[in-house]
């Protein structure tokens, strides 16, 4: 629990989360001197916020991460936005490339598709062309299958499947 003297520092947070508190997510949370704030009335009030996620990539060649993105990984391209694109992964997911020739890829980021198909997926990709860094593998300390590759702009994608039937339902496996 945060103590009344500590709130001050979420009041940043406050115009985040004035429509979530207004709609009653959750109708305790109060942000004043006077009050206390847990933590994970912070999150919670921010988790229940979001509807659907997006990646942003800066990319030096426009036209090839378009190919790559969509016709290499079949991802459908859903906006256009005079220098970037954004193309659909799932239902409330997705990869955005926008033309920076300024930038340089970071090797900290890794965009990982999961999938059932990690070994078909691979040999359309080594067909097209692709650079693999690592082929297909099962690495037992987070119990998955996966590969690695890179994107015309050096970017990390990961094509990965869990092997733990109950990483995305809450399950009683090691992850938290």
């Amino acid at each position: 629990m945060i103590r009344a003297g500590e709130a001050q520092r979420f009041d940043h947070i406050a115009p985040i989360l004035a429509p979530n508190i207004a709609a009653g997510v959750p109708s305790k949370l109060s942000l004043s001197n006077s009050s206390n704030v847990s933590c994970s009335d912070i999150l919670d009030s921010c988790m229940h916020s979001f509807d659907e996620q997006i990646t942003f990539l800066s990319v030096g060649n426009l036209q090839a991460s378009v190919r790559f993105y969509s016709e290499i990984l079949g991802l459908e391209i859903v906006l256009h936005q005079d220098d970037c694109r954004i193309f659909r992964v799932t239902s409330t997911s997705y990869i955005g490339v926008c033309l920076r020739t300024d930038l340089v890829p970071r090797n900290d980021v890794i965009v990982t598709l999961v999938t059932s198909r990690v070994d078909e997926t691979h040999k359309v990709l080594v067909a097209a062309g692709v650079p693999c860094d690592k082929p297909p593998q099962e690495y037992g300390k987070y119990n998955l299958y996966h590969a690695f590759y890179r994107d015309p702009d050096g970017h990390i994608v990961e094509i990965q499947q869990f092997l733990d039937p109950n990483w995305a339902t809450g399950g009683t496996s090691e992850r938290v």
